[in-house]
């Protein structure tokens, strides 16, 4: 944030924020995605900045607000997870894994792979979040089953590992495919 703030100061807000009305409402608008770049504007103290004024419905903003997020270069994959399955949550709008894919560049092998980040436990999102768990790692996790055994594996990975930077994957993989997972 502290880089997009010294941006702004320098050069301005040179992409313009998506707003819409609030419904019933005249004079208020609703940021749909630029919310980043609104807080540094404030922060800087413009008061003015580019903004595009679309009609959107609920869908269509949230549409537009998770495929604008997902183009930001910092956007964690567990974010990008969160913001698939809420676009597959929609009642209005029934979305479906190619869809999706579809309209963010991605295969849709790639889209499944993040949706299965959302069946980590509250633990090991939090050490994903914090950097203790690579992307892959946290998808061996994410396949165990149960929160409990969730748990038990990130915990044998973090006793195993027991550095500060995340564990490797292999020594991960090999841990999760040892304890965790059954042989047929």
């Amino acid at each position: 944030m502290d880089e997009l703030v010294d941006s702004v100061r320098a050069k301005g807000v040179l992409q313009p924020i998506l707003v819409r009305p609030v419904q019933g409402e005249v004079t208020r608008l609703e940021i749909v995605f630029g919310h980043r770049r609104f807080r540094a504007a404030k922060k800087v103290g413009l008061e003015v900045i580019p903004a595009l004024v679309r009609q959107l419905t609920d869908i269509e903003a949230l549409e537009a607000a998770v495929v604008e997020n997902l183009q930001r270069a910092d956007v964690h994959p567990l974010e990008e997870a969160e913001g698939y399955e809420q676009l597959l949550a929609q009642k209005e709008r029934q979305y479906t894994v190619e869809e999706i894919a579809a309209k963010v560049g991605k295969s849709k092998a790639y889209v499944y792979g993040r949706l299965k980040l959302t069946a980590l436990c509250p633990e090991a999102r939090k050490a994903f979040y914090g950097g203790q768990l690579t992307a892959s790692t946290a998808l061996l996790v994410a396949r165990i089953p149960g929160e409990a055994l969730q748990k038990q594996a990130l915990a044998e990975i973090n006793r195993h590992h027991g550095r500060d930077e995340p564990a490797p994957f292999r020594e991960a993989a090999h841990i999760v495919h040892e304890r965790f997972m059954l042989r047929l």
